[in-house]
C-alpha cells in the first residue's frame, strides 16, 4: 500500500500549478506615473486616472490593471 500512497500523493501534488492569490503587480515605471497623479488628485476615481494616463500615452484598464 506504500506504493499506492506515493502514487496518490504524486497525482494530487499541485505544487507546480500553485498560484499565489492577488493580482500581478504592475510595472514600476507605470506605478511611478500613477501614484503621484492619484495622490495629487485624491478626489479622482479610477476612470479619471486611466483617462489621464491615456493622455500621457499609457494604456491602462481600470478593471484589471492590464496594459
Amino acid at each position: 500500500m506504500d506504493w499506492y500512497r506515493r502514487l496518490v500523493a504524486r497525482k494530487f501534488d499541485r505544487s507546480k500549478a500553485r498560484r499565489y492569490p492577488g493580482r500581478p503587480r504592475i510595472d514600476d515605471e507605470i506605478e511611478q506615473l500613477v501614484v503621484p497623479i492619484a495622490k495629487h488628485n485624491s478626489d479622482w476615481g479610477y476612470d479619471r486616472i486611466v483617462g489621464a494616463m491615456a493622455k500621457l500615452g499609457v494604456t491602462l484598464s481600470d478593471q484589471n490593471e492590464s496594459r
